[in-house]
């Protein structure tokens, strides 16, 4: 990890870029609002900016009691002698377990090979009476056109493909790759920094991926099953306003970015747009 965040981009400074671009976009926001308007909008942004943080911190207090149980089932499972595997057992099975002073192997054994199987089953955004018969059906796989996502952090992206299920066995990614997961947890955030875009098979607006590549400013979207239906190294284009993938040829990507977010978000120099309040009121009879 330590390797990756050297050899990447300086978080810090993509966070500083981050706070810069968001100021450029509120002040030209606020240029196209009247006083009132403007009035309102900067109390709401400073409600947001103001309580924000609570949230979080929230969170981080709720995470310290779910950390005190975790270390009680660690301990659990030392002194049964199964390690992480006591995970495997509902409450009850493990409260008997230290009662007759053995864990029940042949429940292990089964839970491990269920576990394998259940994580290969393909799932569907939601699951409701409609989409029941197609859970653990093969994932449908597109050669043309753009692939429908769900978008969870705005911007475009292109670059290669780099199909990665774990983040201790990926190897040397490069640089501008489109970074495709299963899902991610804050061990994965170092591959986020040489990412161009991120593309997840599950998540929504508010999962770790999502937040991360809002934060470092990465366009992500939501696609299901896309470790199988992408392949490694190839050319892909991402989509984070509209929620598309897609394939993409050498003249569709420098088409995408000359009119993508990449140049849309650029402060024009011919920009003549002026503050509502400085500009003066109209003539009048006074």
């Amino acid at each position: 990890m330590a390797r990756r965040l050297r050899d990447g981009k300086n978080p810090a400074d993509l966070h500083h870029a981050h706070i810069a671009k968001c100021e450029e976009k509120l002040q030209s926001l606020r240029t196209r609002l009247s006083a009132a308007d403007r009035q309102e909008f900067d109390d709401k942004l400073a409600l947001a900016r103001r309580y924000m943080p609570f949230r979080e911190d929230g969170k981080y207090y709720l995470m310290m009691g779910y950390d005190v149980l975790r270390d009680l089932a660690l301990e659990i499972g030392r002194r049964l002698e199964i390690g992480e595997e006591v995970f495997l057992l509902t409450l009850e099975e493990m409260f008997d377990a230290l009662n007759i002073g053995f864990a029940p192997t042949h429940l292990l054994a089964q839970r491990k090979v269920q576990r394998r199987a259940e994580k290969r089953i393909p799932l569907p955004y939601v699951i409701d009476g409609g989409n029941i018969d197609e859970i653990g059906s093969p994932p449908k796989v597109s050669r043309e056109g753009a692939m429908q996502a769900f978008a969870i952090s705005p911007g475009g992206a292109s670059g290669p493909a780099r199909i990665v299920r774990s983040p201790s066995e990926a190897g040397d990614l490069g640089e501008r790759y489109i970074l495709v997961c299963p899902s991610t947890d804050p061990s994965w955030t170092p591959l986020f920094t040489n990412a161009a875009g991120l593309i997840l098979e599950c998540g929504g607006t508010l999962s770790h991926g999502a937040v991360v590549a809002r934060e470092m400013s990465i366009p992500a979207v939501v696609l299901r099953d896309a470790c199988t239906i992408l392949h490694d190294g190839e050319e892909i284009i991402v989509d984070g306003r509209n929620g598309t993938v897609s394939r993409a040829s050498s003249a569709e990507t420098a088409k995408f970015l000359s009119n993508g977010e990449e140049t849309a978000e650029k402060i024009d120099p011919h920009d003549v747009r002026i503050d509502r309040a400085l500009i003066p009121p109209p003539a009048g009879r006074k």
